[in-house]
């Protein structure tokens, strides 16, 4: 802690600021104006309790009923109803990447992604960490723009926080059963309540989810579980235990176990070198346009064998384990001092072994072997975090506190090889072995130490009227990379390794302020304005890319930062029957993590540009600004209504050089579609005396978006309709749904090899349908 204090500087604190969504919470009201009132969504945003619409922070708030209502279960379904949020999860769902307000991250095989996720505020740095769909959740918080300020952990566009649900004061059980076509069953339990009345609550919850997957998987005489993509296994248990021994003094203890096994995403892959494809740009080594639904389009007919529609062999599946502990202390030291501790540690580890070469059934010439990809990982991270509030009564509120964490993260890459015999074989349970691989292109033991001081103010002026507030934190990040096949080749070689290949180390110091003002037109009517500082910290590109040694100013890339520039306005309108939310930011981002050229680099594939191996640099300049608002009315006891809308443009800087395709200055950032929107409604009515019915329909859009920087590929926008109705009868709830109702086909993912000459598109499921049965007590 010395260094960090030494270096920290003064005048760190802050206030946070922006717009809310209330998605959830509002549009499903159907009681009278005052109920509806007092049914508005408590946040925890700002690590304490306050009301959505009060928070100056841009924040999308899903309850528990619409988690259940709309079928919440991982990344994409959040995103659908989250304005200006995307999520890219690929084939496999290894290197899942949400994108906020368009800054896509261009590193997907990245250790920290440019969205920070937390459950209870325990950081997840992985992507395949990551499983909302059985966690026992009361709502999740997204949380729009930079939050390093208070998050740190790299939430340089935004941070997602998943609430989980505490013991109550009484006894009570949540259950819920759902089954539908292609084998999908769920079951969930969740019981908690008093152990020691007023002194010790608890809680548990298991849940098991299976599918099958909804597009056919065409391959020749295929059978069992992989006659459809994208079915999975999931499992999940946790516990949380509540201690008050006194008034002012609360302890809280929590696990969470989950397991993920995954069936890969219908997908199709163009191999632009292989004569079975014709490609229609750069002399048929690369394609152009909109990447069409059907491959067979694309196809140059001269394979006669090869089958119709979208194929693979029986690949294994990914595999993931994730383990989170957290504990917490809570001490109200008098009316107007508080003090809080946070531990956390997760554990996880994720192995994928996947061949995206799609014609895997009498390719061109025969096929001797296959060469499927092993990406595998493990991850411990661990932290501590102590907060010291104030909150006298007056018009001035702060905290201010300490945080450290360390993390350990391995990483292996590369071409596992085998028989080409009709299927792919799990050649080990080892995420980070290299005994099965004859090409290993990555493996790395990283480790992140981090230490930061925080603090945050507010004041009230005018009763109130006019809120004004500073925030800040100062962040040391100490990281040191073993590249492990380095020190191999070194050994190999009959050389010192520690000589050779000695661990690769780099430190960030950063200081990320946010400031807002506020002003309340009225109790329910709210203008404000913020800027504030997002950060991500640098990385490794190791000694080699490919066989092209670094020299060693590249072996390493410094941080990447924005600034955000925000004005909005929060709405209550009609005695809390409308409310209406706006926001429109400008994002500056400078030093952007970008595609570099090695310089030791000379052509050596032909004149082919595409086969240039890229490493990182933090040299890019970008911009982005946009348009985001939400809205709900509930006219009267019967019908609710919502949308959602956003509007993001984003463009690269002047300079900006991709290796793979050259110039892309003024383009604009791939990986997200510009225009992202959502509405719908729900009717309730009574039936009988003690029996409701409901009907709700919802539509989600997402607009055309880029695939490569150079914006010559994309892919075509969707809309998406859900329709529910179903009847309530006291503590019990049954329902049908039908996801994707008009069955649309559509691509929700690519992934591109330019020195391949690859491109993979994955897709989304397609129309399904089910019914659920759930009762809380």
């Amino acid at each position: 802690m010395k260094k960090l204090l030494h270096g920290a500087s003064a005048g760190v604190l802050v206030l946070a600021t922006a717009t809310s969504g209330t998605f959830a919470a509002h549009a499903q009201e159907t009681e009278a104006s005052d109920e509806a009132r007092m049914n508005t969504v408590t946040v925890t945003t700002r690590r304490s309790e306050e009301n959505l619409q009060d928070v100056p922070i841009s924040i999308t708030a899903i309850g528990e009923e619409a988690i259940l209502d709309q079928g919440i279960a991982d990344f994409d379904d959040i995103a659908a109803y989250t304005p200006g949020l995307s999520f890219k999860d690929f084939v496999t769902g290894f290197n899942g990447v949400a994108t906020m307000r368009g800054l896509a991250q261009a590193n997907v095989q990245d250790s920290t992604g440019n969205v920070g996720t937390f459950v209870d505020g325990l950081y997840l740095q992985r992507g395949y960490m990551v499983n909302f769909a059985l966690a026992d959740m009361e709502r999740i918080e997204v949380v729009k723009g930079p939050q390093s300020a208070l998050y740190g952990q790299n939430t340089f566009s935004g941070a997602i926080n998943v609430v989980t649900q505490r013991p109550g004061d009484e006894l009570e059980v949540d259950a819920s059963v759902t089954l539908g076509d292609y084998d999908r069953q769920e079951v969930k339990l969740a019981v908690g309540g008093p152990i020691i009345d007023g002194i010790l609550g608890g809680r548990v919850f298991y849940g098991n989810s299976a599918y099958g997957g909804s597009i056919e998987n065409t391959f020749p005489g295929i059978s069992g579980d992989f006659d459809h993509f994208g079915g999975y296994d999931r499992e999940a248990y946790s516990g949380i235990l509540v201690f008050t021994p006194t008034d002012y003094l609360t302890f809280e203890g929590f696990y969470q176990h989950y397991e993920r096994d995954e069936e890969q995403r219908a997908y199709y892959t163009i191999n632009c070198a292989n004569a079975e494809w014709s490609c229609n740009a750069d002399g048929g080594t690369w394609f152009a346009g909109t990447l069409p639904t059907s491959p067979d389009s694309l196809l140059s007919g001269a394979n006669p064998d090869r089958p119709s529609g979208l194929f693979s062999v029986p690949q294994p599946n990914l595999v993931t384990e994730t383990d989170l502990y957290r504990f917490s202390a809570d001490w109200d030291i008098n009316e107007d001092w508080s003090f809080s501790y946070l531990f956390g540690k997760a554990e996880a580890s994720a192995l994928e072994q996947f061949w995206f070469n799609q014609n895997s059934y009498n390719p061109i010439g025969g096929l001797g072997v296959y060469t499927n990809q092993h990406e595998g990982g493990t991850l411990d991270f661990q932290s501590h975090e102590l907060r010291l509030a104030f909150d006298g009564g007056g018009p001035l509120t702060g905290e201010f506190g300490y945080y450290t964490s360390e993390a350990d993260d391995e990483f292996a890459f590369g071409l596992n090889l085998q028989p080409a015999d009709g299927e792919i074989d799990s050649l080990t349970d080892n995420p980070v072995s290299l005994d099965t691989m004859f090409l290993p292109f990555n493996y790395r033991s990283t480790t992140f130490e981090t230490e930061a001081l925080f603090a945050r103010a507010e004041y009230e002026f005018l009763d109130g009227q006019l809120v004004a507030g500073l925030e800040g934190r100062y962040t040391i990040t100490d990281v040191a990379v073993r590249d492990n096949l380095a020190r191999q080749a070194a050994v190999n070689g009959g050389l010192d390794p520690d000589v050779q290949a000695p661990d690769l180390t780099d430190q960030w110091k950063e200081f990320t302020p946010r400031a807002t003002l506020n002003y309340f037109v009225t109790p329910e009517n709210m203008i404000y304005a913020s800027v504030g500082r997002g950060v991500k910290s640098g990385g490794f590109n190791g000694y080699v890319t490919g066989t092209v040694p670094l020299d060693e100013d590249e072996r390493s890339y410094g941080s990447e930062s924005n600034w955000t520039y925000e004005i909005g306005a929060k709405n209550e309108f009609l005695d809390g029957r409308l409310f209406t939310n706006a926001a429109l930011f400008y994002t500056d981002w400078t030093n952007q993590q970008i595609s570099v050229v090695p310089r030791n680099y000379t052509v050596v594939i032909g004149a082919d540009d595409r086969a240039v191996p890229g490493i990182f640099g933090a040299v890019g300049d970008s911009t982005a600004w946009g348009l985001e608002f939400e809205t709900s009315w509930v006219p009267n006891e019967n019908w609710s209504f919502f949308a959602n809308f956003a509007y993001t443009d984003t463009e690269y800087g002047e300079g900006a050089n991709n290796p793979a395709y050259g110039e892309v200055s003024g383009n604009t950032i791939p990986g997200a579609s510009p225009v992202t929107a959502s509405l719908g409604f729900q009717y309730d009515r009574p039936l009988t005396q003690e029996l409701d019915g409901f009907f709700a329909l919802d539509a989600n859009y997402d607009s055309d978006q880029y695939v490569t920087p150079d914006n010559t590929i994309e892919i075509e926008g969707r809309t998406l309709f859900n329709l529910r109705a179903g009847v309530t009868y006291g503590d019990v709830k049954a329902f049908v749904f039908v996801k994707n109702l008009t069955d649309e086909e559509y691509i929700d993912g690519v992934f591109t090899i330019p020195s391949l000459f690859q491109i993979t598109p994955s897709f989304g499921e397609r129309r399904t349908a089910g019914i659920t049965l759930s009762y809380s007590y």
